[in-house]
């Protein structure tokens, strides 16, 4: 309406531990609060240390409803909040417009369906372009948390803070699973001498070293008789305890601790922003990196209080390539470490807990995903082995469209040494494993534990550095798949730790008894990936889905106002829908009706990409005014096509804008646009072709046109005083 007025691997202990396995304010006290599920006067924790204190500096925007005795976490961040909203109550202010100064987006992952967290897509590519850190309580189903940080993993709580731009992640992970494995043994090493010794043994000698290596005097006899002259012999006893395991869920936090520490991560998250790993700015929803963050895992083997650790930190990454075409999963170590702890014994005669045999594997658990490169290599019991330098990501922006690129240079490694330990890469078909097995003692080859005694003189031998220190397991598996595939996939990943207790008696004259206890601890997490949250720029084209069923949100939408004559453009996000009702327009310089160069408002979404493809959204034309969709914007929106309708003028145009000078590019004077119902609006590009259909209907046509190949899009409105757009989508034709 024209007024005149100014206004985005693995063991089997492994397998067996995994298998077993109100807008702004508080709601009065008398009132149940609409943020919250609990009826009022409920009894508010007594722990001291879970009470909440200020914890965010904004408001929290919470997509499920939050019961205080199924998610305490997210009550008491929502207790702690300035203000908090419930996405599917509030519909004005709509929650997507308050991203830009929020602190969090809260999920009870058991309170939403798969299809729920589908249906807040829009709001969680709001949040991640913003910056804005999700976190998901109950998270146990990975395949939810994964639809809505891309990754997912089985944990209690899930926490995800997304770089500004939404490429990079923190995510750290409370309460996944863990098992752990012990077993005890112990055998009877005779020295070199033993043989001859006992044959020079009276009978009363013999009887006594029956009874305490627990054999008959036959038994004795048959023992030495077989034994080779002047070499040590060996008498291996039963394991004192089977093999016994055990699965448990990672150790959480303190309620209160808990807490604290999320509180730490959102008030750092504002100070610290992650940087941007690649030199270029990647194309929207090509690329995502995440680093994973996993509960330490500090054990316990039986209760001498040497507590070992499994530190399980990890990258994932998400990259759907122009070159080499396909999509990828790189897993890869980001600290990853393992240590015994300190030493409870570590003398002659006693040595433990140390570290003897480590172990990671990656192994996806539905087809899908073939393996396409891993470092490191190494021939099988070797200390030495390739690892690279890392793969590498770029991003360009050619006539065609933004382009991302992957490499991954088999020439581009590096020789790595581990000091008296031995690498065996594992990896088959898809299995992607390592173990790092201790090799060497005091320059003796290490092959069994009782392999640490020294039989020439009795006692253990020492230990290398790496037994008793920290080891870094630095790792790359990369996975590929097509370019099409927008699957979720469960992935496998297991670190094990396994550390050995050795001791000795302390007469080596005649006999020794050797005993060892062994543990061994698997840490073992399902990734699972959704391949779907990245696509690659095909012919200029990036897929794109908004609903606007959280509202418009500042992170992916822009208001841009080049009215005149009405300068008061109103956008807002209404009932799923974006809607224009400020009637802003500007009189064409010719200060005709109809004239080419109508300028009036456009809400921009400017990490978009449209070049070859279809650009569709449901439109609603509430007056008979002009609107439309705008398409292959430059980054300073000065150049671009626009078709617009104008049901007054009866008139359907396309126009091509070049640094701000209109052309008609086609033209159709006798075509009335629905008024007062939804149509389907839709641009389609195919080689040099511009075809405009609305309901299905060819409008406009035009043959050959090239000037712009790709750049963002927008929805157009002149002096309507009410248009809605919904459902804006951008496909590959």
């Amino acid at each position: 309406m024209r007024q005149f007025t100014f206004l985005a691997r693995l063991s089997p202990l492994a397998l067996t531990l995994l298998t077993a396995a109100g807008c702004g304010g508080i709601a009065p006290e008398t009132q149940a609060d609409p943020f919250m599920d609990h009826e009022p006067g409920a009894e508010e924790p007594s722990d001291p240390a879970a009470k909440p204190a200020d914890v965010t500096t904004g408001p929290v925007v919470a997509l499920t409803s939050i019961q205080r005795e199924k998610a305490p976490l997210l009550a008491e961040l929502m207790d702690g909040a300035p203000s908090r909203f419930r996405a599917d109550l509030i519909a004005d202010p709509n929650p997507a417009s308050r991203l830009a100064e929020a602190s969090a987006v809260l999920i009870d992952a058991e309170a939403a369906s798969a299809d729920d967290i589908r249906s807040y897509a829009s709001l969680l590519r709001a949040a991640r372009l913003a910056g804005v850190p999700v976190i998901l309580e109950n998270a146990r189903d990975a395949e939810k948390v994964a639809l809505a940080l891309g990754i997912g993993m089985s944990a209690q709580v899930v926490y995800a803070a997304p770089s500004p731009g939404g490429q990079r992640f923190d995510v750290r992970v409370f309460g996944d699973v863990t098992g752990e494995e012990t077993e005890e043994h112990s055998s009877v090493r005779l020295p070199a001498s033993a043989k001859a010794r006992y044959a020079r043994m009276t009978a009363d000698e013999r009887a006594e070293l029956g009874k305490r290596l627990e054999r008959s005097e036959a038994e004795l006899d048959a023992l030495f008789d077989a034994a080779p002259e002047a070499e040590p012999i060996t008498i291996d006893a039963k394991p004192r305890i089977a093999s016994r395991s055990e699965v448990a869920q990672a150790a959480l936090p303190a309620r209160g601790e808990l807490l604290a520490e999320i509180k730490g991560l959102l008030a750092d998250h504002k100070a610290h922003a992650l940087a941007q790993l690649v030199t270029e700015p990647l194309p929207e929803g090509t690329y995502r990196s995440y680093n994973v963050t996993p509960t330490s895992i500090n054990w316990e083997c039986g209760d001498d209080g040497q507590r070992s650790v499994i530190d399980r930190n990890f990258t994932v990454t998400l990259l759907a390539s122009n070159a080499p075409e396909g999509k990828y999963v790189v897993f890869a170590g980001n600290g990853t470490q393992y240590n015994p702890g300190g030493l409870k014994w570590n003398s002659g005669n006693n040595r433990g807990y140390f570290q003897e045999t480590l172990q990671h594997s990656i192994r996806p658990l539905r087809e899908g995903l073939s393996p396409y490169a891993h470092r490191p290599h190494s021939a099988n019991e070797s200390s030495t082995f390739t690892t690279s330098n890392g793969f590498s990501v770029g991003a360009g922006v050619g006539v065609e469209g933004p382009s991302t690129s992957f490499s991954f240079d088999v020439s581009e490694q590096a020789s790595q040494s581990l000091n008296d330990f031995d690498v065996i890469d594992f990896s088959s078909g898809s299995l992607f494993g390592w173990q790092y097995k201790l090799a060497s003692v005091s320059g003796h080859s290490y092959k069994k534990w009782e392999d640490l005694h020294n039989d020439t003189w009795g006692g253990l031998y020492g230990l290398p550095n790496l037994a008793k220190s920290t080891l870094t397991d630095e790792y790359e598996g990369i996975y590929a798949a097509g370019l099409q595939d927008q699957s979720l996939y469960p992935v496998e990943n297991v670190n094990l730790q396994s550390v050995r207790h050795t001791w000795v008696s302390h007469d080596y004259l005649l006999w020794e008894e050797i005993k060892t206890t062994s543990c061994g601890k698997a840490a073992g997490s399902i990734v699972t990936v959704d391949l779907s949250s990245v696509n690659v720029a095909k012919l200029g084209t990036i897929p794109f889905k908004e609903t606007f069923d959280q509202g418009v949100a500042p992170s992916v939408w822009t208001v841009i106002n080049e009215g005149i004559t009405d300068s008061s453009p109103s956008w807002s996000g209404v009932g799923g829908a974006a809607i224009e009702t400020g009637s802003a327009f500007d009189y064409p310089q010719t200060a005709a009706d109809g004239a080419v160069d109508m300028r009036g408002t456009y809400l921009v979404a400017p990490h978009t990409a449209f070049g070859q493809g279809a650009l569709s959204a449901k439109i609603y034309a509430g007056d008979p005014d002009g609107f439309g969709l705008m398409y292959a914007i430059n980054d300073t929106g000065s150049s671009y096509y626009r078709v617009m309708f104008d049901a007054s003028l009866s008139v359907a145009r396309l126009v091509r804008v070049d640094n701000g000078v209109f052309t008609e590019l086609a033209v159709n004077t006798s075509y009335v646009p629905p008024q007062n119902a939804w149509m389907t609006v839709r641009v389609e590009r195919e080689g040099t072709t511009h075809r405009i259909k609305i309901n299905d209907q060819v409008v406009l046509a035009v043959p050959s046109e090239v000037t712009y190949a790709w750049g963002s899009v927008a929805l157009f409105s002149w002096a309507m005083s009410d248009v809605r757009f919904d459902d804006v989508t951008i496909t590959t034709l």
